[in-house]
């Protein structure tokens, strides 16, 4: 549906570009006379004006879908890498690596060290150097 919706966009902006490119060569034209530019100008920008509306309404709302779409997936996704730490934080009894956080939340490990930096400071968690040289935080359960 976005695709056809993208295609009959792309047509009506077509077809302005039409009436502009025609309404160009109209005023270029040195043998028409003034008034008769002024009409045929005048109904180029009567034409013009519907195609141009509907392709902006629909670029508007495939905009706005987009960006509803989007926040609606960001949202998911961080109550998602909120679960996925509150029941790792559970299952290993407080003690998390970034290793184990990033694999149970799917994100990098970028990502997770920033999430567990960021919980750590919220829940004055304590961090140890575990045998492989890994970080450990360790949240008061």
């Amino acid at each position: 549906m976005r695709t056809l919706l993208k295609m009959i966009a792309g047509g009506c902006f077509a077809l302005v570009a039409l009436f502009l490119i025609v309404a160009a060569d109209t005023v270029m034209d040195a043998e028409e006379p003034v008034d008769e530019k002024r009409s045929i100008l005048l109904g180029l920008v009567i034409l013009a004006g519907a195609p141009a509306t509907v392709g902006g309404v629909i670029t508007y709302s495939l905009w706005q879908s987009h960006h509803y779409q989007k926040a609606t997936t960001e949202d998911q996704q961080a109550e998602l890498t909120k679960q996925a730490f509150y029941q790792l934080v559970e299952a290993e009894g407080g003690a998390v690596t970034v290793f184990q956080f990033a694999k149970a939340a799917n994100i990098d490990a970028q990502a997770a060290r920033a999430y567990l930096d960021e919980q750590a400071t919220a829940f004055n968690a304590n961090f140890e150097v575990g045998d492989n040289s890994e970080i450990i935080y360790r949240f008061p359960v």
